[in-house]
């Protein structure tokens, strides 16, 4: 136990030790209890200083650690917009490139198609032209056939004709032969008007029978004529009804269009709010002050302890 007697009053009795001892009542216990409440402030003025020292040190320590998730909240905001912008380009390069794809595959199908076009093309105009010549040959083959078939006719008829013409002069002949062979046989007179009327009777009646050879030979050629005109006629519809038809100008393929590509919008520039305020050092103790401070409200406790001491009796 301190003595607080002695350390607290080394230079003698106060004012209120004389009257105390005076009244004759004995300050024993409250000085001790004043010395308890000194060392309680002590220890106090103490505790709040290591406190206040404490408490510096989280707020440091919390500064430090704000100032660090700043920072890493910082790296992380340029890290994703940066990532942001290797996606956007990323994207932005595969679009091109499905593109450039698409447009070389159109232009590929576009030339495949015409390539076909084109063959379709020089085949239909070559069997046009095939079949005009095919057309033509029948023709002239008709024509050849027809006027071969006309000249068969009129070659019969003439010689029809001409085998008529000479039956006539035999039978003119012949009748001139039995009219001299009447006259030879001494045929005279009436007698030999007769037999030449007959004769000439038989002569008319058998160029009768001839004229009328001839004629039906003539109609039956020109019968012929327009039966073989008919079938050339005919022959022509048929070759004109298996002639092929112009082709034209087949249409061409449709041209590919440029394969549309998506415009992509970039993040903006990161600006100093996007950051955010920095962190700020919290309001810092200052020991000292603390400890006397809380020196100080112990030391009013042991006045008043004291007094009260002095007060008992």
């Amino acid at each position: 136990m301190f003595h607080l007697e002695q350390g607290f009053n080394p230079k003698g009795p106060s004012l209120i030790d004389e009257q105390l001892a005076v009244s004759g009542v004995s300050n024993n216990a409250g000085w001790i209890m004043a010395g308890v409440s000194l060392v309680s402030g002590i220890f106090g003025a103490s505790s709040a200083s290591k406190q206040a020292r404490k408490q510096n040190e989280a707020v440091q320590r919390q500064h430090e650690y704000d100032k660090q998730a700043y920072q890493a909240r910082g790296d992380k905001l340029v890290s994703d917009r940066q990532f942001t912008i290797d996606t956007i380009a990323t994207k932005e390069r595969n679009e091109q490139r499905l593109a450039t794809y698409q447009d070389s595959a159109a232009a590929r199908r576009f030339n495949y198609d015409m390539m076909i076009r084109n063959r379709e093309q020089e085949s239909l105009n070559a069997q046009f032209v095939r079949s005009n010549q095919i057309f033509n040959e029948q023709i002239n083959l008709n024509e050849q056939s027809a006027s071969n078939a006309a000249r068969n006719e009129l070659t019969a008829l003439m010689e029809t004709r001409q085998k008529l013409a000479f039956d006539n002069q035999e039978l003119i002949i012949e009748s001139l032969r039995n009219r001299g062979s009447a006259r030879a046989r001494g045929v005279t007179g009436r007698s030999a008007e007769k037999v030449a009327q007959s004769y000439m009777a038989e002569l008319g009646r058998q160029q009768s029978i001839l004229a009328e050879t001839a004629t039906s030979a003539a109609r039956s050629t020109k019968s012929a004529m327009r039966e073989i005109a008919q079938d050339k006629f005919s022959a022509d519809l048929a070759a004109y009804a298996q002639k092929m038809l112009a082709p034209g100008t087949l249409p061409e393929p449709i041209k590919p269009i440029a394969t549309p590509v998506a415009e992509f919008i970039y993040p903006r520039e990161l600006q100093p709010f996007d950051f955010g305020p920095e962190p700020v050092l919290g309001a810092m103790q200052d020991p000292g002050a603390a400890f006397a401070g809380s020196l100080a409200a112990s030391v009013g406790g042991i006045a008043s302890s004291a007094m009260g001491a002095y007060i008992l009796k």
